[in-house]
């Protein structure tokens, strides 16, 4: 949703200026005949008795500029604040652009005809049709990493309110076996593929990935203070820098009243991932990149567990095609998954390379399907994983005040100044303008430099998106569950055993559990060396493996498929999954890679996290 029309706010601004000119005039001269009777601004002014004229003055046209809007609800809370919240406020209102503001807010509530898409034409590559193309991209991708040709931007500014915590959303811990949490699990990612790049370096020490991490003023502290407490997670602190995107106010859906969330504070939300290219800008960290002679830059979210930073075979394929924008995509799940699909937006005679938001695209679009296929036509979904060469990058930093607004209605909480409380709505009571950060493709110097990267979903899609619940998508049950069932196809791929203990509720249901477990444990003593020397006690094995099993070793039941058949029991069902529940550390392997020498033929009893120092299984 486009909210910029630059001529009229020219004009109106123009015209708001000369009001507020005439009043600032008005109000000096005032000053010597009496008060401006007007209640709102009377509740300000006897509030400031030692304010010099001047000082009064400017915070008359501070006022205006909110009053003439509707908006003088601001200063309400003004009176009861001390002179650091007064202060603060101002800051905070100064930063504002309330006219912008209004004008986008009466754009977003007029109905507005669907934009005119269709299916994406442009190039596709699909790595997995190809062996010997994934590995001559990766190849490259690994070179460009060894020279330092490759930096990383992760997109953190959200906190994990749907998630019922109010850290940011890289501190949350999913539940996986290893209790990392996501920006952990990204780290040691990034400090492997470094370890990968540094192979092909001439000097290995020197192999640099700069990990650049986008927060907003909620985050960027306890974000801050969370890699310095984990000492960088092993990466070296130069290559770990953060910078803060910009924030706007909250409008009341309803009214569009700015909304405050204290006497003294306007309920500011993050500027939207879109609001990259300006922080890059004004944090000077293009700057930076550019000093360090960065030529590809990889941007992706954080509320992914399977994330690839800096994956080498998708930069590969960026370079080696010679394209400027590269999209990873996967197949939608249904019509109706919250993702954005990538498409051809027509304007005119243009047709841009561009991705539509779930929020708008009508559900009708959105269920299109091929006539001959079934499949659906719009069914590339963008997964907030984008690959762009460093000179794009500063294309749209020198462009990005021609970034489109769009809105999102959330849940906002509100500052009610009849009952001094902070009221947190249970439905969704609040506009929030943001930017996107793929709403830049089509600034591409051709059409055909911008293509999609296609993955497989469970290889490198687990979203941590919304609370815990019984068949909610997108949480952080759903997100261990997929990422444990690539772990666990990985290991069974290398030659690994793995066992899982059968939950006690199974048994209870199960009249044949004993003669099971009886042939689970024969099977066990004739496959698995490792595990028939634990059952006899052999003084090799560490004795609290040895307590942790004891009788639950006659209840082991292999797995040998990594994919786990739905139970019509749900109880059971989240049972056996969690007690199935795998993990790899990501500095044994980044990608699967090498795993054959470090697990096959050994056992492992889930849940476990294969890492680096106990690669020996049982």
């Amino acid at each position: 949703m486009d909210g910029s029309n630059k001529a009229g706010d020219a004009a109106s601004s123009a015209d708001l200026n000369k009001q507020l000119a005439r009043l600032f005039v008005t109000y000096t001269q005032w000053l010597s005949t009496g008060p401006i009777d007007d209640p709102d601004w009377l509740r300000v002014e006897t509030s400031e008795p030692k304010l010099s004229a001047t000082e009064k003055a400017q915070l008359f046209k501070l006022f205006t500029r909110f009053k003439l809007h509707n908006q003088a609800h601001v200063f309400k809370g003004w009176p009861q604040l001390d002179p650091h919240q007064r202060q603060r406020l101002t800051e905070q209102l100064n930063e504002i652009d309330v006219q912008s503001l209004v004008n986008k807010y009466n754009i977003f509530t007029k109905p507005r005809p669907e934009e005119e898409i269709e299916p994406f034409s442009g190039s596709v590559f699909d790595p997995s049709t190809d062996t010997k193309q994934r590995k001559a991209w990766r190849a490259e991708g690994l070179r460009l990493l060894a020279d330092g040709k490759i930096a990383v931007i992760l997109l953190a500014g959200g906190q994990g309110t749907r998630l019922g915590s109010s850290r940011p959303k890289g501190m949350y811990d999913i539940g996986l076996p290893s209790k990392k949490s996501l920006f952990h699990v990204m780290a040691e990612r990034l400090v492997r593929l470094r370890k990968l790049a540094s192979a092909l370096a001439l000097d290995p020490s020197s192999v640099s990935i700069p990990w650049y991490i986008m927060t907003s003023e909620s985050t960027m502290k306890p974000t801050a203070e969370f890699f310095k407490e984990h000492n960088y997670f092993g990466l070296p602190e130069t290559d770990v820098i953060f910078f803060e995107q910009g924030q706007l106010p909250a409008l009341e859906m309803k009214t569009g009243a700015i909304i405050m969330d204290s006497p003294g504070s306007v309920a500011m939300s993050p500027n939207g991932n879109g609001g990259l290219y300006a922080a890059l800008r004004d944090s000077k960290v293009i700057d930076d990149m550019r000093r360090r002679g960065i030529q590809y830059v990889h941007v992706h979210g954080v509320d992914n567990v399977l994330v690839k930073p800096g994956d080498p075979t998708m930069m590969g394929c960026l370079a080696t095609n010679q394209l400027e924008v590269l999209n990873k995509c996967i197949e939608k799940r249904d019509a109706s998954e919250r993702t954005g699909v990538m498409c051809i937006r027509k304007q005119g005679d243009h047709r841009l390379a561009s991705i539509v938001e779930y929020s708008e695209l009508s559900p009708s679009r959105a269920s299109q399907r091929h006539p001959h296929t079934n499949e659906l036509l719009y069914n590339m979904a963008n997964i907030a994983n984008h690959a762009f060469t460093f000179d794009f990058v500063e294309r749209c930093v020198a462009r990005c005040e021609e970034l489109p607004w769009h809105v999102a209605k959330k849940k906002v909480a509100w500052y009610d100044f009849k009952t001094k409380e902070l009221i947190q709505p249970k439905t969704e009571n609040a506009f929030k303008q943001e930017m996107f950060v793929f709403d830049v493709f089509h600034w591409a110097s051709d059409p055909s430099k911008v293509a999609v990267f296609v993955t497989q979903r469970w290889e490198e899609f687990a979203p941590v998106k919304n609370a815990d619940g019984f068949r909610v998508a997108d949480s952080p049950q759903t997100a261990r569950w997929i990422s444990s069932e690539l772990a666990r196809q990985r290991l069974l791929a290398a030659g690994a055993q793995l066992y899982r203990i059968k939950t006690k509720k199974e048994e209870q249901l199960n009249p044949k559990a004993a003669e099971e477990a009886e042939k689970a444990k024969k099977y066990l003593k004739r496959e698995s060396a490792e595990l028939n020397a634990l059952m006899k006690q052999d003084p090799a094995i560490p004795e609290d493996k040895l307590r942790e099993l004891g009788e639950a070793a006659s209840r082991l039941v292999p797995v040998v498929d990594s994919h786990l058949p739905s139970i019509d029991d749900a109880e059971i069902d989240i049972e056996i999954r969690e007690s199935c529940l795998a993990e790899i550390s990501p500095l044994l392997a980044y990608d699967g890679e090498g795993l054959e020498m470090a697990v096959s033929g050994k056992a492992f009893i889930l849940p476990c996290n294969v890492d680096v120092s106990d690669a020996n299984g049982i």
